[in-house]
């Protein structure tokens, strides 16, 4: 059954539960021809009796009563059948996407998707794809967030640790001075302080020490003097 045909059948019924639940909430026909009856009188000038206006007020009342329900059985019918069908065609969105980037690492660093979309699809492929920010890969066993700070990537690396990257993960450093991605991006030289600022917000050890025990202060100290020390 089409969308639109459910939805409206939804609509009916729960408009007409709430109707049987509340049967003296609605505007009768004869309360509403006391409305436009008063209406057509002031209009003309003409007297109103008492009885009329009386009828005509509880019209009013009524009437917005019927608005509430409507009101009332419209949420209903979005929760129950318009939701549930916008969610589906999201998953399936998803699903499509998903196939199509087939690695996390394709989707971290797509040009073709926004932050938003990027956010939404990498949390699927974690929690239903079972894929993992931080599997590590190649000589070096790196995982994504070393390839976003080598590639001075700020939102890469801002999402990554939104997903939990690990922060404090450890790669294969045979020939610089950085294990750890905050020591990778001080060793990489790296112009961006917001790189740093971001490592450090979410936990970086700030005291890990590379293969020449040098932590971040340290490394800082000579590679450049563009990172305020009291960051470290």
């Amino acid at each position: 059954m089409p969308l639109r045909q459910r939805a409206s059948q939804s609509f009916n019924d729960f408009y007409r539960y709430f109707k049987e639940r509340f049967p003296n909430v609605s505007a009768a026909p004869s309360q509403v021809k006391a409305m436009l009856e008063v209406g057509k009188r002031k209009w003309r000038g003409e007297p109103v009796s008492p009885e009329l206006r009386q009828a005509a007020w509880k019209g009013v009342g009524y009437s917005l009563g019927t608005a509430i329900l409507a009101a009332v059985a419209f949420y209903f019918t979005y929760q129950k059948v318009v939701k549930p069908y916008q969610f589906k065609l999201s998953r399936e969105k998803l699903e499509r996407s998903a196939d199509e980037k087939e690695t996390l690492e394709n989707v971290i660093f797509a040009d073709d998707l926004d932050s938003k979309t990027k956010e939404e699809l990498a949390r699927f492929m974690i929690a239903k794809r079972h894929m993992d920010v931080n599997e590590k890969k190649g000589r070096f066993q790196e995982t994504l967030l070393f390839k976003a700070i080598a590639q001075n990537d700020v939102s890469a690396v801002r999402l990554l640790l939104k997903l939990k990257a690990d922060p404090n993960v450890v790669r294969i450093a045979t020939h610089d001075f950085g294990p750890t991605p905050l020591l990778y991006a001080i060793d990489r030289g790296s112009r961006d302080p917001e790189i740093i600022d971001l490592l450090l917000q979410h936990k970086a050890d700030p005291n890990m020490e590379s293969r020449y025990n040098m932590n971040a202060l340290h490394l800082a100290i000579l590679r450049y003097d563009l990172i305020e020390k009291d960051k470290l």
